[in-house]
């Protein structure tokens, strides 16, 4: 991703993002040291525009993250829809063998990009005496899921960023269709500090894609594709033990995911 200056003042800056699609509609605008994105769209012929959120520079998010971060703020109503809570069950199932075999079932369980905790449901029918906790990048995400569980902890965080992650650990981590929007130069990191969330001896649940068909156009989110020959390779880099691995297909697309249980070791 790269900016071009439209326009350009003493204070402030007006960019173009220029990405791989055309037609994309999203600007950063640089106002006395703070840069926020920007949607711009048309409604009844007139120009509006929408603030998605903010581009931080230095040690602060990736572009190519907060490019994502920033479609599920704008769209994450219409992204749930017609979303089937108990799609996964049958995956949730496997997953939740593994774990009460290696955990204590009243351990707690992360679920990392939970969206309004969609997967609660069917991760509770499984795993009834587990403590659920969820972390998702999107604060619209976050709103809507403390507005169903009140009395569930949920985290703002980045899978990138160790510091904004919740400060302990985990029995287990649910970590469905999430870092297949992590850019290949962070992949490592994210893994890593997968890893590190997981109590040792810790049961996590991933799933990635082998392949991604390009449907919206205005669909701005960052997909980075792996063979399951790689996508084993960088697991096992990571210091995981492969304890299953299954495959699905895409709820709303024919995409092919593979999807791991693995186990964190007791050190």
């Amino acid at each position: 991703m790269a900016f071009t200056v439209i326009q350009h003042t003493s204070q402030t800056i007006f960019l173009r993002l220029l990405v791989s699609n055309a037609k994309e509609n999203y600007f950063a605008f640089q106002n006395k040291g703070k840069v926020s994105l920007i949607y711009l769209h048309y409604r009844k012929n007139l120009l509006q525009y929408s603030v998605v959120g903010f581009l931080m520079k230095g040690n602060g998010m990736n572009l190519a993250i907060q490019r994502t971060k920033a479609f599920y703020e704008r769209h994450a109503k219409t992204y749930l829809q017609g979303r089937d809570p108990y799609f996964l069950d049958e995956e949730i199932g496997h997953f939740a063998y593994f774990f009460l075999q290696y955990q204590d079932k009243k351990g707690e369980l992360l679920d990392i990009g939970c969206a309004n905790a969609l997967r609660y449901p069917s991760l509770k029918l499984h795993l009834s005496h587990t403590r659920y906790v969820g972390a998702d990048i999107a604060q619209a995400f976050i709103t809507m899921a403390q507005e169903r569980y009140p009395c569930i902890d949920f985290y703002l965080s980045d899978i990138t960023d160790w510091d904004i992650l919740p400060q302990k650990q985990f029995a287990g981590v649910w970590c469905s269709s999430v870092l297949q929007h992590i850019p290949e130069e962070l992949f490592a990191v994210a893994l890593s500090n997968l890893y590190r969330l997981l109590l040792p001896g810790g049961v996590a649940y991933i799933s990635l894609p082998t392949s991604h068909v390009a449907g919206n156009p205005n669909d701005t989110r960052h997909f980075t594709i792996f063979s399951p020959e790689e996508q084993r390779e960088w697991l096992h880099r990571a210091g995981f033990k492969i304890l299953y691995t299954g495959e699905t297909q895409g709820f709303q697309s024919p995409d092919v995911w593979k999807t791991y249980i693995v186990r964190r070791d007791l050190h």
